[in-house]
């Protein structure tokens, strides 16, 4: 009777999680992404395509023997488009893989605001290029929509043209209107995470410039605070708080979006690593400096014309930060302006790419 009662509760946990798979009378779009593992960013890609295309289903894809059963007794298929919905996913083999069995379910496939790895750093790092495969791919998609120039170039040396510039996917996220800072504030919000070591310096370099600049800060007046937007960022954050020595808080409220968002619209200025903590802060139009650890993150820079606020982190001293630092707090208007003009410059590019393809998922 219990392993009864037990199969029962799983088969009716199963229905909960895939009925929208089956029975949702609205169409269907299968979305490509890192999702379900605690990190803000890719998340946040998620929570946009949901939003940009209201008006279907948009579903983590997945392809499991009941759900292809359902589509042989059925004769339809279950999505009616696939996403490869953001992150820096062209010339991953990983994901190439999965791209390619995603495509063979569903020819309307696109990709919106995708990053392209930069294939000397990462074979510099034991990771052999495979952009070939990737245009063999990608020239049977529907539309290709890269995140900034440096992607843009990666896939035109290879003689693929048949991308364009979207902007981050996250910047659909962009306010309607810049929301004043609080006079008499001064807040910096701060990220740095983990990298593996898979990156252009050490985590612990980072790490020791980080540590001194927030001394400094802290005796120029400023109030900091931490943000991690992964969960595997946090230790390394503590140690950074531990070191300081000083009473600075981490943010604890990261794993919602919709409270990230209100933290960063209490920053004065923001300083990241993690690319999209970096990205969150431009849709609060937050003056940010971004801590370049990988290629993608100056191909977002790029993208926003802000490569001056750009450090490689194998760059990165303490003089530079600072100086960097009193740069934003210079500009600090104008700055948030110009990061306003140019989200919602990418924002509004992002609607008018999803009316075409919502038309073309629409066409039979």
């Amino acid at each position: 009777m219990l392993r009864e009662n037990l199969s029962l509760t799983s088969g009716v946990k199963s229905l909960a999680r895939n009925w929208r798979y089956c029975f949702s009378p609205r169409r269907k779009i299968g979305y490509l992404g890192w999702l379900g593992h605690n990190n803000l960013g890719d998340e946040a890609m998620y929570r946009v395509a949901t939003k940009i295309f209201h008006d279907f289903e948009v579903l983590p894809f997945k392809d499991t023997p009941k759900m292809r059963l359902y589509e042989q007794l059925t004769n339809k298929r279950i999505f009616d488009a696939i996403m490869v919905g953001g992150g820096t996913l062209i010339n991953s083999n990983g994901w190439l893989s999965k791209v390619e069995k995603a495509f063979n379910k569903n020819k309307k496939t696109f990709l919106l605001g995708v990053g392209v790895r930069n294939p000397a750093f990462w074979s510099s790092k034991g990771e052999k290029s495979c952009i070939p495969e990737w245009i063999d791919l990608l020239s049977q998609c529907k539309f290709v929509g890269v995140r900034g120039p440096l992607s843009l170039k990666s896939l035109e040396e290879c003689n693929f043209f048949g991308a364009e510039i979207t902007g981050d996917q996250v910047l659909s996220l962009t306010n309607e209107k810049i929301i004043k800072k609080k006079e008499g504030i001064k807040k910096i919000g701060i990220n740095i995470g983990m990298t593996r070591e898979k990156a252009w310096s050490s985590d612990e370099h980072v790490l020791d410039i980080v540590v001194r600049s927030v001394n400094v800060f802290i005796e120029k007046g400023w109030k900091v605070e931490f943000l991690p937007v992964w969960d595997q960022d946090i230790n390394l954050i503590e140690e950074a708080v531990r070191r300081i020595n000083k009473p600075v808080p981490i943010f604890k409220g990261f794993l919602s979006l919709e409270k990230t968002i209100r933290f960063l619209e209490s920053c004065s200025i923001f300083i990241g690593e993690k690319l999209h903590s970096v990205i969150l802060a431009m849709t609060t139009a937050t003056p940010s400096i971004m801590l370049e650890y990988r290629p993608k993150c100056l191909d977002f820079m790029l993208s926003m014309d802000l490569e001056e606020f750009n450090i490689r982190i194998d760059k990165l001293s303490l003089d530079l930060l600072i100086e960097t630092m009193e740069k934003v707090v210079y500009q600090q208007n104008d700055l948030s302006e110009k990061i306003f003009q140019k989200a919602t410059y990418y924002k509004n590019i992002q609607r008018e790419k999803c009316d075409l393809i919502r038309e073309m998922i629409l066409q039979s």
